[in-house]
């Protein structure tokens, strides 16, 4: 880490009651718990959510464009009576 960011660290520690050991310590559990499959997934699912994004915005602008000629055909097709 660079100095700012351990300095950062010590006034969260500070604020939190913690000490640098203790931080240590739960990194470590977390790092032990966590595995590349659960890691796996979780980008899978983000990959899947942003993939259902991109097509829902793909459709809006679809119909956006469709709405569009539609209300540009109706113009031209205006007549005063």
């Amino acid at each position: 880490m660079d100095k700012v960011s351990e300095e950062l660290l010590e006034i969260a520690l500070q604020k939190l009651g913690k000490t640098r050991a203790d931080f240590d310590r739960e990194v470590e559990e977390l790092k032990e718990s966590s595995s590349i499959e659960v890691m796996g997934n979780l980008v899978a699912i983000m990959m899947e959510s942003m993939n259902a994004t991109a097509n829902m915005l793909s459709l809006i602008m679809m119909q956006n464009a469709s709405l569009q000629s539609e209300i540009e055909a109706l113009k031209g097709g205006e007549t005063n009576a």
